[in-house]
């Protein structure tokens, strides 16, 4: 069973849970809950049209002066065009916290290319250019972010964890905060058994492990929140052992970050569970809205 498909499975149920996206997705100006707007952009990395979906906080059409901070929220693979949605269970959770931030849920793969792993792979498929620098330029030109490191912060889900921690570490300058839920930290395919067959250079550079030597001294111009979790009965080959070992590596570097192991697997469950407190933790570590 695929990554994406797991999630799936669990998704309707929780979002159900949740108190359902419907609720969370209305458009009504000077509502007192966030809502959810659909957009999407043309983009030269990707060749054709990237889709994402913005989480707008409590009372941003009325606040019209209010600039925000940016929250970028990456999902599971393999997916398709419109797999950004499956992270939309997320709203009801950021309306509870009363979340005053921007909350980005981009496209990251689409048929033909349904396991990219967050890489850039050659002409039309340069997703590490389009979720790094041409979403965040969409972003700032249509909607009120602030535009600054200190208020963008990059999370994600599953192999979207891997996305979050292997574009956030190598662009520092750009994000204050990384998270990462029930990720991992090399390319991997579909069933999180086998490293993805990449080029030699690319495979190095999709490595997480191999940042860490240089992390600390990166780290120092460019303090940075770091924090991952995985559940404890993640089916995925090797996951659980894998956030362990990158626990261990940041730890020996002397790398401040933050990582727990929480009874679970890998779905739904899992995520709204801690979803509250982890959203809370990277809100708290990013600049605030003004």
């Amino acid at each position: 069973m695929t990554r994406l498909r797991l999630a799936v499975l669990t998704l309707v149920t929780f979002a159900a849970l949740a108190g359902g996206v419907a609720a969370a997705t209305s458009s009504r100006a000077g509502s007192a809950a966030g809502h959810v707007r659909e957009d999407s952009f043309q983009s030269e990395a990707l060749q054709g049209t990237m889709r994402f979906a913005v989480w707008l906080p409590p009372g941003y059409e009325s606040h019209t002066h209010r600039r925000y901070p940016v929250l970028y929220m990456l999902h599971g693979l393999p997916g398709g065009n419109g797999s950004y949605r499956s992270l939309l269970f997320l709203a009801p959770v950021l309306n509870r916290l009363h979340a005053q931030a921007l909350v980005v849920f981009p496209q990251a793969a689409r048929p033909g290319d349904s396991d990219d792993e967050y890489l850039d792979l050659g002409r039309g498929r340069n997703w590490v250019r389009a979720l790094t620098r041409e979403l965040p330029a969409a972003v700032a030109a249509r909607y009120r972010a602030i535009e600054t490191r200190a208020a963008r912060g990059i999370i994600g889900i599953s192999a979207g964890g891997y996305g979050a921690a292997i574009l956030g570490l190598h662009n520092l300058d750009r994000y204050r905060v990384i998270e990462s839920w029930s990720g991992y930290f090399h390319a991997t395919t579909p069933d999180g058994r086998s490293p993805m067959p990449l080029a030699p250079k690319v495979a190095q550079w999709a490595d997480a492990h191999s940042l860490v030597p240089r992390l600390a001294a990166r780290l120092t111009r460019n303090p940075t929140f770091i924090a991952f979790y995985t559940g404890r009965s993640d089916p995925y080959p090797g996951f659980v052992a894998e956030n362990e070992r990158f626990d261990r590596e940041l730890s020996a570097a002397g790398i401040p970050h933050r990582f727990a192991v929480y009874p679970g697997g890998h779905d739904s469950a899992l995520w709204l569970l801690h979803a509250p407190a982890w959203l809370r933790l990277a809100l708290r570590a990013l600049a605030p809205a003004r």
